[in-house]
C-alpha cells in the first residue's frame, strides 16, 4: 500500500449491523436472543473488524480505527421501536462491540475514534435522545428527517430517518478529520459553523455565533480520540485531554488529571507496572505511562 502512496487507512465498518431494520436489532429489542445468542453475535462483529484491521496493520498502515454508532436515537428506530428501555438493550450489546474494539485498537496501535462516545454527545441516548443541536446559532431538527425532496434541511437526518443529515455529519468530519492529523500530521482545517451551514444550504443567521463547539466540550475533537500508536499522547495543548500526535508536558498534565478524576484514561498498567487497565489507579499507570512516554511512537 505505501509503494502506492497510501501510508494511512481509516476502518470504519459494522454499524449497520445494529441497524434498526436488522434481525439482530428486533430480537435483542424484543428479547427474543439469550445471553449466549448476543454474546456470540457480538464476538462475530468484533472478529470481523479486527480481520479488516490485521489485514491493514500487515500492509504497514497507520490505523484509524471507529467504534460503533448506536441507531437508538434516530427517528426510525424510535418509530419502530417505541421503548427506550428495549432500545436500551442494543446500546447495551453495542457497547460490548465497542470494547473489544477498543482491544483491537490497542492490539494494532491504532488511533481509536470515539463515535459513539460522539454520537451520544451530540444526539443524546436510547432512553434521553436530545431535541435540538445548535450549529452557528441555529438549531438543527434532531427529531426530524427530510424529505426525499429535501425540503427539511433544518432536520437532523436524512428522510430515511436513520442515517444523519449533512450538519450533524459536518461534526462526525471534523472529529475524522482530527483523527487523521493526529495520524499523519495532515494539517486538515476542520468546518466551522458556517461552512457546515453552507453544506447543507442553511444561511448563517445574522449576528450568529458559532455554538458547536460548546456541544462538543472542553478538549474539543480530540477527548474522542485515543492514540494507541503512541500510548502515552493523551494531552493536547494547555494540558487538555486527547491526543495531539506529539509528546510533551501537556501528557504529564493530562494524565495527572485523569489520574486523580479516576479517569479510565489514566488507567495504564496492572499490578508489577505491566502495561494494561486494571480498573486501578495507583503507581503502575505513573510506571507504564513513564516507559510509553520514553519508548516515543511506534
Amino acid at each position: 500500500a505505501s509503494s502506492e502512496g497510501v501510508n494511512c487507512a481509516v476502518v470504519a465498518i459494522g454499524a449497520n449491523d445494529f441497524a434498526p431494520t436488522s434481525s439482530a436489532y428486533f430480537n435483542i429489542y424484543w428479547g427474543f436472543w439469550s445471553t449466549s445468542q448476543i454474546n456470540s453475535y457480538v464476538n462475530a462483529r468484533i472478529a470481523n473488524v479486527n480481520t479488516a484491521v490485521t489485514a491493514l496493520d500487515s500492509a504497514g498502515l497507520r490505523l484509524i480505527v471507529c467504534n460503533y454508532v448506536d441507531f437508538g436515537v434516530a427517528p426510525a428506530t424510535r418509530q419502530l421501536y417505541s421503548s427506550a428501555s428495549r432500545r436500551t438493550r442494543v446500546t447495551n450489546a453495542i457497547a460490548q462491540v465497542n470494547t473489544g474494539i477498543t482491544g483491537i485498537a490497542r492490539q494494532h496501535r491504532a488511533a481509536l475514534v470515539d463515535l459513539s462516545g460522539l454520537g451520544t454527545t451530540l444526539l443524546g441516548t436510547a432512553a434521553s435522545p436530545t431535541q435540538f443541536l445548535p450549529i452557528g446559532s441555529v438549531n438543527i431538527q434532531l427529531f426530524n428527517r427530510d424529505t426525499s425532496s429535501h425540503s427539511n434541511p433544518l432536520a437532523g437526518f436524512v428522510d430515511d430517518g436513520g442515517h444523519p443529515h449533512t450538519t450533524v455529519q459536518g461534526a462526525f468530519a471534523n472529529l475524522m478529520m482530527t483523527a487523521v492529523n493526529i495520524q499523519t500530521r495532515a494539517g486538515l482545517v476542520p468546518f466551522s459553523d458556517a461552512e457546515i451551514l453552507s453544506h447543507a444550504g442553511i444561511a448563517y443567521p445574522p449576528g450568529g455565533s458559532d455554538t458547536l463547539d460548546a456541544v462538543v466540550g472542553l478538549g474539543g475533537y480530540t477527548k474522542y480520540i485515543r492514540n494507541f500508536r503512541c500510548l502515552a499522547d493523551i494531552g493536547s495543548q494547555g494540558g487538555t485531554a486527547g491526543p495531539d500526535g506529539l509528546y510533551d508536558n501537556n501528557d504529564f498534565v493530562a494524565f495527572i488529571d485523569a489520574f486523580f478524576g479516576h479517569s479510565p484514561a489514566a488507567d495504564f498498567g496492572g499490578q508489577g507496572g505491566v502495561a494494561g487497565a486494571d480498573g486501578l489507579f495507583d503507581n503502575n499507570d505513573f510506571v507504564v505511562f513513564i516507559d510509553a512516554f520514553f519508548q516515543g511512537c511506534a
